[in-house]
């Protein structure tokens, strides 16, 4: 297990990226099941990187850490298609707030009016062209916010019943979400790529941090993992902790976040870790809201265990 010095400034006055003070955590415009928005001020008040290298993250997700930390240089992947179109076209300018004021607009008009049927026109044409705005609709206004697609890779989560979901204050929290992502990929070398985290993992240096938040795959209890049809299976924790060996050796950094299990007492063998609680706010099961206990694994210092 390495450690990671104190950080400090730099030649030429740069300061290392992390760890830093982030008065207020920004949301993404994305909602996912898992989101890390509560774990984004404890991973930048306790992890040191110099931030010479790349961000590399090859479980996107929403990504609220990658938005949050803002590194200048990041290679990001994720399975599912959607969401780096998604972030894709926040960043070539496709997807922006003027077009999503109108989009939206015009479908809290619908949806008031036709409720369900409209929301189900929605999904399938969303199913048949993969279509960002639509994409958008679905997360907002399905039940409990879930993103979840079926082995087919189809969209499968019904509609949440909130016929006026779209009203202006909530579209407005929307669009301000859109806006502040758009400002933050704006000048920044981030690579958005459809890949299997593996490849995107091999791709990383030395002076590179490897985040790692794969979803959760644990044997003795129900883990919703299904928001893409190639889920994260037990074997696979086998082989991340295989990868975690290997960046270890490499002399590269890394962090999992991963659900307190047997899973993540294999992942944490010989590294750091640091539990934390963290409260779900996105579930199947609404009644089954509640706090978890998450692990977050480094072969880093944590620069502050008892915070």
């Amino acid at each position: 297990m390495r450690s990671t010095r104190t950080p400090k400034t730099e030649s030429g006055g740069q300061t290392a990226l992390l760890p830093k003070k982030i008065a207020k955590v920004g949301v993404s415009p994305l909602k996912c099941q898992g989101i890390k928005t509560r774990l984004v001020q404890f991973i930048a008040d306790n992890i040191a990187w110099q931030g010479r290298g790349r961000w590399i993250e090859p479980f996107l997700g929403s990504a609220v850490v990658l938005f949050n930390l803002a590194p200048h240089r990041a290679t990001v992947s994720d399975t599912n298609v959607h969401i780096i179109r998604f972030f894709r076209d926040i960043q070539c300018g496709a997807l922006h707030e003027e077009r999503v004021r109108t989009y939206l607009i015009d479908a809290d008009r619908e949806l008031r009016k036709h409720g369900q049927r409209y929301f189900n026109e929605i999904r399938e044409r969303f199913n048949r062209d993969g279509g960002s705005l639509d994409f958008l609709f679905l997360n907002r206004s399905c039940y409990n916010g879930m993103m979840r697609f079926n082995r087919a890779g189809g969209f499968n989560v019904p509609f949440g019943h909130k016929p006026n979901r779209f009203r202006q204050a909530y579209v407005t929290k929307i669009l301000n979400q859109i806006a502040w992502v758009r400002e933050l990929i704006r000048g920044k070398d981030w690579i958005f790529r459809v890949a299997d985290w593996k490849g995107t993992v091999a791709e990383a240096r030395s002076d590179d941090f490897v985040y790692m938040d794969p979803p959760f795959s644990v044997r003795a209890r129900r883990v919703f993992n299904e928001y893409d049809p190639s889920t994260f299976t037990s074997g696979q924790v086998q082989v991340l902790r295989q990868w975690l060996e290997r960046l270890d050796a490499s002399g590269i950094s890394f962090l999992v976040s991963y659900a307190e299990s047997q899973e993540a007492d294999l992942l944490r063998q010989g590294f750091n870790s640091q539990e934390v609680t963290v409260r779900r706010n996105i579930s199947g099961f609404a009644s089954k809201r509640r706090k978890a206990r998450e692990l977050l694994i480094t072969n880093c210092e944590l620069i502050d265990q008892g915070g």
